[in-house]
C-alpha cells in the first residue's frame, strides 16, 4: 500500500539539518516472518518511531519522499507521514483520523530514517492512546502538530528507550503515565491491552463498566484493592490479563483442592518470575507475603522514575484461602501493614465462589472490613454482547440462531467459544452437549462441585426449580428439595443467588417472603430438561427434537427467562429507561370454581401512573393472536384490575420473536409490541 509524506528536512535539536540517507535510490528493509518486528524512527527535532508489525515478509522501501509497503504489510507510524489504505488492525498513529477509520493522516516535518536502538520486548505496536478507533489530539504544550510526540523525546540516541515488559519509559518525563492521553508507549505483541486500546485487533466484547472501573483504578493516586467475582467460565481472568496484562508484576493462580504445601510451591514459582531468580517455597503464608513485599520493594526501587501502576493478581482466592491455611490473616497483614501505603500498587483478588467472596472479603468483620476499594461482579454476556462476540469471530449468525444458542448455553463466554464457524445453532448444540466428547456434556456436576463445599444441597435445590420453569416460592423449594427450613436452606438459596443461578422476583401485592424463586441459568435448565436424559451419545439428538411439542414448550419457557434477564433492554425499547419502575410477577389463584386464575410473568409498575403487563411468546414466525388467546388476554387484564384495584393505566405489552401478525385482536388488545431485536 502506498504511503507518502513530506520530505522537508527538519533541524535537529542540536541545530543541524536532517539529511536523507538516500535521495534517488531507496533502501529496502525486510521483516522475516519468524523474526521480531523491524523498528525505525525519524531523526530530527520531530523524531518519531515507526514500527512494522510482524507479517508475512512485507517489503518496506524508504526514500526521501516516499515510503511504500508491499505485499499488504501493516504499518504503524508515529510521525510525519500521510498514510492511506492501511488496515484497521494497525495501531492508531498519533495523527488525527479522517472520516474513515481506515485512512490516517499525520502532519509534521519529515526526516531521514535511521535504525533505532533495539530492545528485547518492544516489537509490536506503537502510538498514542486511541478512542473509538480515532486518535485524540495530544494536549502536550510542547508540540504544535495535533498528535506529535513532545520534542524532548526527539532522539532515541540521546534518550535511550528503556523497556520492561513492553512499557516505553522516557527518563525526562518520569510522571508521564501510559494512562494519560498524551502518553507514548509501545506494547509487546502478546499483550496488546485490547480493552483500553481498541485498535489492538483483540477487542474485548462488552464489559464497558468493568473497563471503566479498572481504568480509574489504574489512574488513581492511591493503593487499590479490587475484588472481582462471578460464576466460572465468565471471563474474570481473561478480563484482567487482557486489560492489565502488561502491568501485572505478580500473578498467582490457585489450584483447586490442592494442599497448602502445593499452593506455597506455586507461590514460590510465581514469585521467581517477579524476582528473576528462583527461591525455596516459603514455610507459611506469612513468610510468603514477607517475600512478596521484599520483591515488590526491590521492583519499586528499580522503577521509581515512573508512576505506572503495578498489579498484584491473585486468581481464585477461595481456593487459596482454604480452612486452616492461614492465607486470609497473612493477606490481611500484608494489605494493612504495607500494601495500602503504596500509591502505585493495585491488588486484584478474583474468585468464582461469589458467596465466599462476599462473606469472607466484601462483608468481612475483621481486619479486611471495608478494605476493598472496588468490587466488580462479572455477569454473562447479554444477547447483544453475544451477537458482538460472534461478530468478532467473523461468525455470520442470525439473531434467531443466537437466541437458540443463548437459550441452551446462556451468555457464558467459554460456552459460546465452543461454537465453531460454519455450524448452525442446532448442529453446534448437538456437538457440544450431546456428543460423547462434547465439551459441555458433563459440565453440570463439575460446575456446582467447584463452587460449593456441600454441592449436593445446591444441586437438589436447582433440580427442584428445574421442574417448575416459572418458579416456586421459598417454602415450595424447601419441600421439593428436602432442605431444612432453618438457616441452611436460606444459605443455599443465598449462595445460588449470589452466583447468578437463581433470581427472586417479588410478587405484586405480596410480602417479600412470598417472592418467586426462579432458575435463570440457561445451561442448568437445558441440562435438566434435555442433556441428562440423552447421555447415550446418539447422533443428531437436538436436530431430531426440534419442532416437537416438548421442544416448543421448552422454547417458550426459555424465551420467558431470557426476557426477564433483559428487562433493561425491554424498558429501553419501551422508551421508559429513565422512568422509575418496579418489576415484579403477579399470580392470582382462583378462589372458587367461578373465579378465574391469572398469571403475568412480568409487571412493570411505572412512576408515571402506568403499568406494563408483559406477555412473552416464542414463535418461529409472526405470532398470531387468535380468538382463544384474545379472550385470555382480556381476562388477565380485567382480573388484574379487579384483584389489585389499581387505577393506573394498564398497557398490554407483547414480546415475541418476530412480532405480531396484524389482525383485529392485535389491534384491539395490544398497546405495545416488541420483537427479538429489542433484546
Amino acid at each position: 500500500m502506498p504511503v507518502s509524506g513530506s520530505a522537508a528536512a527538519a533541524p535537529t535539536s542540536s541545530g543541524r539539518t536532517g539529511r536523507s540517507r538516500s535521495s534517488a535510490s531507496s533502501a529496502t528493509s525486510r521483516c522475516s516472518a519468524g523474526s521480531r518486528s523491524a523498528r525505525r524512527h525519524l531523526g530530527g527535532s520531530a523524531s518519531r518511531c515507526v514500527i512494522f508489525p510482524r507479517r508475512a515478509d512485507p517489503a518496506v522501501t524508504f526514500a526521501s519522499r516516499k515510503v511504500e509497503i508491499q505485499d499488504g504489510g501493516d504499518l504503524s507510524v508515529t510521525g510525519d507521514l500521510t498514510m492511506r489504505g492501511t488496515t484497521a488492525r494497525s495501531c492508531c498513529p498519533p495523527g488525527p483520523f479522517s472520516t474513515s477509520p481506515r485512512t490516517y493522516a499525520a502532519t509534521a516535518a519529515s526526516a531521514p530514517l535511521r535504525p533505532a536502538r533495539s530492545t528485547a520486548r518492544t516489537s509490536a505496536w506503537c502510538g498514542m492512546r486511541p478512542r473509538d478507533r480515532r486518535c485524540r489530539a495530544s494536549r502536550s504544550p510542547t508540540t504544535s502538530s495535533s498528535c506529535s510526540t513532545p520534542s524532548s523525546f526527539a532522539s532515541l540516541d540521546r534518550h535511550p528507550l528503556r523497556a520492561r515488559r513492553g512499557r516505553a519509559i522516557w527518563p525526562e518525563h518520569p510522571r508521564r503515565s501510559k494512562f494519560w492521553p498524551n502518553s507514548t508507549y509501545i506494547w509487546p505483541e502478546p499483550c496488546r491491552s485490547a480493552g483500553f486500546w481498541p485498535n489492538s485487533g483483540m477487542d474485548l466484547v462488552g464489559r464497558a463498566r468493568e473497563r471503566t472501573s479498572l481504568a480509574q483504578a489504574m489512574a488513581s493516586t492511591e493503593a487499590e484493592l479490587i475484588a472481582i467475582y462471578g460464576r466460572p467460565r465468565v471471563g474474570k481472568t481473561y478480563l484482567i490479563r487482557e486489560l492489565l496484562g502488561d502491568a501485572i508484576c505478580f500473578e498467582l493462580t490457585a489450584t483447586y483442592g490442592a494442599p497448602v504445601r502445593d499452593q506455597l510451591a506455586n507461590f514460590a514459582a510465581a514469585l521467581a518470575v517477579t524476582r528473576g531468580s528462583a527461591l525455596d517455597p516459603p514455610s507459611s503464608w506469612r513468610v510468603a507475603f514477607e517475600q512478596l513485599t521484599a520483591a515488590l520493594k526491590t521492583r519499586s526501587t528499580k522503577t521509581r522514575s515512573t508512576t505506572t501502576k503495578r498489579v498484584v493478581f491473585f486468581d481464585e482466592l477461595p481456593w487459596l484461602a482454604s480452612r486452616r491455611s492461614g492465607f486470609l490473616p497473612a493477606f490481611e497483614h500484608f494489605w494493612n501493614s504495607w500494601a495500602v501505603k503504596q500509591r502505585d500498587l493495585v491488588v486484584i483478588v478474583c474468585g468464582s465462589a461469589a458467596a465466599w467472596m462476599i462473606q469472607q472479603l466484601l462483608s468481612a468483620r475483621g481486619g479486611l472490613h471495608n478494605r476493598v476499594t472496588r468490587r466488580i461482579r462479572l455477569e454473562p454476556f447479554t444477547l447483544s454482547e453475544s451477537e458482538q462476540y460472534f461478530a468478532s469471530r467473523s461468525m455470520n449468525l442470525g439473531r434467531y440462531q443466537i437466541l437458540e444458542l443463548y437459550a441452551a448455553l446462556g451468555g457464558v463466554p467459554y460456552y459460546l467459544k465452543q461454537i465453531e464457524r460454519g455450524d448452525s445453532a442446532a448442529v453446534a448444540i448437538d456437538r457440544t452437549c450431546f456428543a460423547r466428547d462434547g465439551a459441555l456434556r458433563d459440565e453440570f456436576d463439575k460446575l456446582y462441585a467447584s463452587l460449593f463445599e456441600h454441592s449436593d444441597r445446591h444441586i437438589r435445590a436447582v433440580r427442584a426449580l428445574g421442574t417448575s420453569p416459572r418458579g416456586l416460592t421459598r417454602g415450595e423449594v424447601i419441600d421439593a428439595a428436602g432442605l431444612s427450613s432453618g438457616g441452611g436452606a436460606s444459605r443455599v438459596l443465598d449462595e445460588l443467588e449470589e452466583s447468578g443461578f437463581i433470581v427472586r422476583t417479588p410478587q405484586l401485592g405480596r410480602p417479600v417472603k412470598d417472592a418467586m424463586v426462579r432458575l435463570i441459568d440457561e445451561y442448568s435448565l437445558f441440562y435438566l430438561k434435555w442433556i441428562e436424559h440423552h447421555r447415550g451419545g446418539a447422533d443428531n439428538v437436538w436436530i431430531n427434537k426440534r419442532g416437537t411439542p416438548a421442544w416448543r414448550a421448552w422454547s417458550g419457557y426459555a424465551f420467558e427467562g431470557i426476557c426477564l434477564k433483559h428487562v433493561s433492554a425491554v424498558k429501553r425499547a419501551l422508551g421508559i429507561e429513565a422512568v422509575e419502575t418496579a418489576e415484579s410477577t403477579w399470580l392470582h389463584r382462583p378462589l372458587d370454581r367461578h373465579d378465574r386464575g391469572a398469571q403475568v410473568d412480568l409487571v412493570i409498575d411505572r412512576r408515571d401512573a402506568s403499568i406494563n403487563l408483559c406477555e412473552m411468546k416464542f414463535s418461529e414466525g409472526e405470532f398470531t393472536i387468535d380468538k382463544k388467546y384474545a379472550r385470555e388476554l382480556r381476562d388477565k387484564r380485567d382480573t388484574f384490575r379487579r384483584v389489585t384495584g389499581s387505577r393506573k393505566m394498564l398497557l398490554v405489552t407483547m414480546i415475541t420473536t418476530y412480532g405480531l401478525r396484524s389482525n383485529q385482536y392485535a389491534l384491539e388488545l395490544v398497546d405495545k409490541s416488541l420483537t427479538l431485536d429489542a433484546l
